[in-house]
Parts: structure tokens; sequence; C-alpha cells
């Protein structure tokens, strides 16, 4: 069990910054970000909850994390539900108006891609081989469920290949995993037919058939950071043609490059996420109205946020105004 951690042990700790050995102040070289191996967290509240998220993440049950994997494959399927979410399970319900839900079963499997994020991260800062051990056995056992079988009636088809996606890219460079490029492969040529041709808003996803709601609500607009890391990683050129595939120009990054806040209504937190796929499409293809969207945008957000680092209500981002939860205006870059 993590130990309380009060306010003012917490802002102590977190009252540090630092920069990569390769950027001063004044210089014009390219700010880098360190390797995971380079820094240390020294003992305090911050290391604490480090060592305890990563003990939680190294002792999940592999067969209960391959669960739903398994059985939407039909494969032998051993294991304890992880419950919520995460199970594949027939029980969810969730239609616009109804008041009757059920969220059980909504994404199966929505959230292993992070685990295996979160434990490759972790190997990459600390060099325990135990992860790293966790890590091939969870790789090569998922690479022999990926089947599409997995994304047929799925609810959000982009939103798990997203989070497979960023999985797999920091299992092969942060552990050093062989098995998880080819495991990357088979899933983008197993999940492509599922998804849209370019990144669909929530109202071009209402137009489209549909056999539930909750399927109109998925994020076709954040795929292109983790698609174009994977090119930038080395796993191989498809990836930045599919990551440019899917920039939101039109309806999200053309608008906040002019200083046009249309942020008022969206979803907060894809649309937040969606903001780091500007930065990472400046930074692979190197135009310069993606920098100026997403300058733009996160000072938009910024004015909105609050402190616990969230925005609503209801996840939902607000317009000019801010909806009376900031006293500024940002100031739009040209």
């Amino acid at each position: 069990m993590m130990p309380s951690l009060s306010r003012r042990a917490f802002l102590a700790g977190a009252a540090c910054s630092c920069c990569h050995p390769s950027w001063a102040a004044g210089s014009s070289a390219r700010l880098a970000l360190f390797g995971r191996n380079e820094a240390r967290l020294l003992e305090g509240p911050l290391r604490d909850q480090f060592e305890y998220q990563q003990a939680l993440f190294l002792n999940l049950d592999d067969d209960a994390l391959l669960k739903p994997f398994r059985h939407r494959a039909g494969l032998p399927d051993p294991g304890a539900d992880l419950g919520g979410w995460y199970d594949d399970s027939p029980d969810f319900h969730c239609e616009q108006g109804d008041p009757h839900v059920d969220f059980h079963g909504y994404i199966p499997g929505h959230n292993f891609g992070q685990f295996v994020s979160g434990l490759a991260r972790g190997f990459a800062a600390t060099g325990d081989l135990r992860v790293q051990a966790k890590l091939k056995g969870l790789i090569e056992a998922y690479g022999a469920t990926v089947s599409p079988r997995f994304f047929e009636d799925y609810n959000l088809p982009a939103y798990t290949f997203d989070k497979l996606v960023v999985g797999l890219i920091d299992a092969g460079q942060e552990a050093g995993i062989v098995s998880a490029r080819p495991a990357l492969d088979r899933l983008a040529d197993t999940a492509l037919p599922f998804l849209p041709e370019k990144a669909l808003t929530r109202e071009e996803m209402q137009q489209r058939p549909h056999r539930r709601w909750a399927q109109t609500w998925d994020e076709s607009y954040t795929l292109p950071e983790n698609l174009l890391l994977a090119y930038e990683r080395g796993f191989g050129d498809r990836y930045r043609e599919l990551g440019a595939r899917y920039i939101q120009d039109d309806t999200l990054f053309a608008p906040l490059a002019r200083g046009e806040n249309i942020l008022g209504g969206l979803h907060a937190y894809s649309h937040v996420n969606a903001l780091s796929s500007a930065v990472q499409s400046y930074l692979t293809l190197g135009e310069p109205r993606y920098l100026r969207a997403a300058v733009n945008g996160f000072a938009m957000v910024e004015a909105q946020s609050y402190a616990t680092g969230g925005w609503g209500p209801d996840e939902t981002l607000a317009g000019n105004d801010g909806g009376g939860r900031a006293g500024r205006q940002p100031q739009p870059h040209p």
C-alpha cells in the first residue's frame, strides 16, 4: 500500500526540473529527451510511487492480462477476469438517452498496451531483468493472439490500437524485446481494415453506420503520435505514411494554427492527446503549422486547466471564455 502523501511533501518532491545536456540557455540546439537510464529518482515520494507502480505491474497475472485477446481469438483463455472495461463481456450497454447503462466489457483489453509500456519504461530506468523477462513472455504470447476477430464489432478499435502501438514500440526500444516489431506489423495489418481511412470527428463517426452509439466515440485523431514514433524508432517506413494519414488537419490543426479556438465542446482527454500528435507531426514532418497548432492549442487548454491536471466538467473542453474557469485568455502564436 502506498504511504499517505501530504501536499507539502508532494510539492517538495516535485519541485525540480532538468534539461538535457545538449541544451543550454540561449542555444539554438533542439531539445531532446533524457534516456530513461540517464536519470535516477532519489529517495522520496516520487521514487516510492514509481517502485509501487512497477511492483504492481510486475505482479499482474499474465493470463489475466492476455485473457480478452485469447478469448476473442478463440484460443484457450485461462486466468481471472480483471473486471470493468477490460473483460470481454456481453454486459456492456450504453445507448444515447438511455439511463440504464453497464460499462462492463466496454473495450476489452484496452489498456494492455499501457501496462506493457509502463513495464518497458520501468525496465529502461532500472535494468530489472525480471521486468524484461515478463515483457518477453507477454509480447510473445500476445503476438500469438493477433487476429481480425479481436476487432470485429469492437467499440473503439482506434483507441485500443493506439495503446497497443505504444506498448509494442516501447517494448522494442526500451526493453529490447525483438518480437515486438513483428507483433506490431501483424497488429497493423490486422487492425487497419477496421479503422477509418482518415481521422474522423465524433460528428463524422455518428454519420457513418454503427451498431451501437458507443462506436461513435472512437478516437482516430489520436493515432499520429505513436505511429510517427514507430517510424522514428525504426519500426518501418509504413508508419510514417500511416501517421500522416490520421493527422486531423481540416477540423482541428488548421484552425488551431490560425489561432482559432475551436476546442469548445470537444472531448477533453482525447483532444489534449491529439495536441501531442501535432507536436510529433512537426518533429517528424517538419511542417511549422503543426508547431503553431500545438502551441496555440496547449495555451488554450492551459487557460482552462484545473490544478489537479484535468479538465471538465464531464471531460469536456470549454470555448473561448474558458467556461468561467480561467481569468485570462491565451494569445495565439503567429
